[in-house]
């Protein structure tokens, strides 16, 4: 038995609070509560939610207290929070300073099942620590006569996206769980997965190798063997500073760790590339660096990632790859991952090597496959975000550019800046649509294939059209009176492309 949302809603603390949305979350399991307000709301987002990090099953309260006016980057709050695992938000103030719910957030809250509770309205007088208070007690509570923990662990992964179903991912619930650090080495002691306790511990913080085994005095340290079908196992260590653990939680939880490297993580203990394209994409650090030095690799000097997706794509793509390299002077590495190919390199190369590269592989494509190249990426925390925008928009993009296979960073971040406007309601909605709604159907036609498909030539665009060069050019000579400045002059023209991509998004809708 563990304690899910639906069981926090008996509490007298939220006995009056209202479900207003996300009701098929009520059933996933509460691990902890916390507070969300910031001073600054751009730092909270820059600073807490990094690289996708999973925060671990916790129910959060906030008023919103500093953005009470901005629903957009409430939104972003609330995406990225159940991005990362937790379970639900609990909404105080509501009437006195946050005027009213945004009908989008209930929706996004809906869409996303994550719970939305809404305390009774027009009350200054709550207070959050009630409500911390009695959630705290019901959790440990349930925690001191809860059986098996292995259960409850597994099923909380098993709900979570399969980009965060990571050995990582259960450490860190572990840890939080019994309030133990916990380590993973391979059969030499080297970690491969650690999760401190508390998390504001900065790993690696254990000499494993030099550590003594005791389980009488701290550090408590208790260590069990987990099979995996090399010769070689790996080791699992409990470590608590403070505190012994109890047999059976302990017991419990490397039995949880054994089935995680079992189910989520096949040859875990296995030394190959894939495994490093998989460290750096899931952000496991401490595995990826470790594997890293093994082949000679600095990551810190990967600039450019190419994502290949599509139908068919498999293995041998990486030696056309590498074929398509040799001569070139180009380091890289590659590996399928979640059915693509995902490809890194050290930069920036010339653009003549590249292209060269990319024309390469795109030959060897099938027609349904598009590829994706990032570049000037500073750090391998900026690899995960732009391979979690590309699989969040390359859909869009698609849309947006129906006539491309090969997309850029840039392109990725133009629809995402365009799928972010349909988001923000029908008046700014209008306001981004106003220069392009004053077309008709064929100057609209002629500007977004202009723009968009035909790198502004007229000569492509007819060709697109199938129409005559000076039919193109009466089109855009007719919408540009209309909007008053020339379609094509930069920047003017930005917000027109925008407005033309737009368009095409919720024609796809």
């Amino acid at each position: 038995m563990s304690v899910c949302v639906s069981d926090l809603m008996k509490l007298p603390s939220l006995r009056n609070a209202t479900v207003i949305a996300g009701a098929g979350g009520l059933k996933r399991i509460v691990s902890s509560i916390s507070v969300l307000e910031a001073a600054d709301p751009g730092v909270l987002n820059d600073n807490l939610f990094r690289n996708d990090d999973f925060f671990g099953g916790e129910i959060v309260i906030t008023g919103f207290l500093n953005l009470t006016d901005d629903v957009e980057l409430q939104l972003t709050h609330l995406r990225r929070l159940a991005q990362g695992g937790e379970v639900g938000l609990i909404l105080f103030y509501v009437g006195a300073f946050l005027k009213e719910v945004s009908p989008r957030l209930i929706q996004e809250a809906d869409a996303l099942d994550f719970a939305l509770i809404k305390m009774p309205e027009n009350r200054v007088d709550l207070r959050y620590s009630d409500v911390i208070c009695e959630v705290m007690e019901a959790i440990i509570r349930d925690q001191t006569a809860a059986g098996s923990i292995a259960i409850e662990i597994l099923e909380r992964v098993a709900g979570l996206p399969a980009r965060q179903r990571t050995i990582d991912t259960v450490a860190r619930m572990v840890s939080d769980r019994i309030h133990v650090s916990v380590v993973l080495t391979d059969a030499k002691f080297n970690p491969l997965n650690e999760a401190m306790w508390p998390r504001a511990v900065a790993g690696p913080g254990y000499d494993i190798k030099n550590m003594r085994l005791d389980d009488t005095a701290p550090p408590y340290v208790y260590r069990y063997k987990i099979r995996t079908e090399s010769i070689e196992g790996m080791e699992l260590f409990l470590i608590s500073d403070v505190n012994p653990v109890d047999s059976v939680f302990a017991s419990q939880a490397a039995e949880v760790m054994q089935l995680a490297v079992s189910i989520w993580s096949d040859k875990h203990d296995h030394v190959v590339v894939s495994e490093l394209v998989k460290a750096i994409l899931r952000d496991e650090p401490v595995r990826m660096q470790r594997l890293a030095r093994l082949f000679n690799i600095d990551v810190s000097s990967v600039d450019m990632m190419w994502i290949i997706s599509g139908e068919n794509i498999d293995r041998d793509l990486s030696d056309e790859v590498k074929n398509a390299a040799g001569g070139t002077g180009i380091t890289l590495f590659s590996d399928i991952y979640e059915d693509n190919l995902v490809v890194f390199m050290e930069g920036p190369g010339q653009l003549t090597q590249l292209h060269y590269m990319l024309d390469a592989l795109d030959a060897a494509l099938d027609e349904s496959c598009t590829i994706t190249a990032f570049s000037n990426l500073k750090d391998t925390a900026a690899v995960r975000r732009a391979y979690l925008d590309n699989a969040e928009y390359i859909g869009d993009a698609r849309r947006a550019f129906p006539g491309k296979r090969r997309f850029s960073g840039e392109d990725i971040a133009f629809v995402k800046q365009c799928r972010s406007m349909t988001r923000k309601g029908e008046i700014a909605l209008g306001d981004a649509l106003n220069q392009f709604n004053r077309l008709d159907q064929e100057q609209k036609l002629t500007v977004a294939t202009y723009l968009l498909d035909a790198e502004l030539s007229v000569s492509k665009t007819a060709d697109v059209l199938f129409v005559h060069k000076n039919t193109v050019k009466y089109r855009l000579k007719c919408a540009s009176d209309r909007i008053g400045f020339r379609v094509g002059d930069m920047p003017v023209s930005m917000r027109l492309s925008q407005a033309a991509a737009i368009s095409r998004l919720m024609a796809g809708d």
